[in-house]
């Protein structure tokens, strides 16, 4: 949630953070593969240096990089185990049940994943600054996941925003890219936003976003994309302050689905939230 009545400039050291409570975590407008589809907390912690910055971000999530791997790994050493000594006269309903009971006999044995491995990490350093009215931000991000392989992320982002009418409404475009090859995304795959942030009324703000995403085809680990080019969501988001000091927030997002890299719909959704900045 973005709230520009509460930017100040501050030529020193600066720490503010955000505590969240959200009814899930979508990303990127993914509302049929979502990071979380249970309610979750997020925590925000950034540090400020003049134009420099830092942003620690932390949020639960749904599934664990590192269970799907193992499991991945272990279904891997299933087939092997099958393969090698099983009749090869025998139907394909006796090879999948033997094959799932091999894959059940290795998890017993197998070690679990551990809470870590199911939160998201985002690690990010910025520059921001503003020419005449133009605000703008560079920034890079890295997405670290405990306990997995080829999942260390590493972004390039460049966020413009520019006044319409002073202290009223602006708008603004960003654009992300991937610089390495991951477990879930591919070296060139970038998010583009476009977003309208307005002060309806004293304590009432109104922000829309519309996303399109551009997905190289094969990388090291994602192979076989289907689209290049495509319209992920538009999000329509109200945010209201519940306090004099604007430091409690309560919003609510609709959002309507595009598609993903392998051409899957994504549903319209709903997601609510209490946000508290300090």
């Amino acid at each position: 949630m973005s709230c520009f009545a509460n930017e100040e400039e501050n030529n020193g050291f600066k720490v503010s953070g955000n505590i969240s409570a959200v009814s899930a975590y979508i990303n990127r407008g993914a509302t049929s593969d979502p990071e979380n589809d249970n309610a979750t907390i997020q925590t925000t912690l950034k540090f400020d240096y003049k134009n420099f910055y830092f942003v620690y971000f932390n949020s639960k999530l749904g599934y664990s990089f590192s269970e799907i791997q193992n499991n991945e790994k272990l279904y891997l050493l299933a087939e092997s185990n099958i393969n090698s000594n099983i009749n090869p006269n025998i139907s394909e309903e006796e090879y999948l049940k033997a094959l799932e009971s091999e894959y059940k006999k290795l998890s017993l044995n197998s070690k679990k994943a551990s809470t870590f491995s199911y939160y998201e990490n985002d690690f990010i350093f910025g520059y921001e600054n503003n020419y005449k009215k133009l605000n703008y931000d560079l920034n890079l991000k890295y997405l670290y996941y405990s306990e997995a392989d080829h999942t260390g992320g590493v972004e390039a982002g460049l966020s413009l925003k520019y006044p319409i009418r002073e202290d009223k409404d602006r708008m603004g475009i960003s654009v992300e890219t991937y610089l390495n090859d991951v477990y879930y995304m591919n070296k060139g795959d970038t998010y583009m936003e476009f977003n309208y942030e307005n002060i309806l009324a004293p304590s009432y703000y109104l922000n829309l976003y519309a996303g399109f995403s551009y997905f190289k085809e094969d990388g090291k680990y994602v192979k076989d994309s289907t689209e290049d080019f495509v319209f992920k969501h538009a999000t329509i988001e109200i945010a209201h302050s519940l306090d004099e000091k604007e430091q409690f927030f309560g919003w609510m997002q609709y959002i309507i689905g595009g598609k993903d890299r392998f051409s899957d719909s994504q549903k319209n959704m709903v997601v609510a939230g209490l946000s508290y900045n300090f």
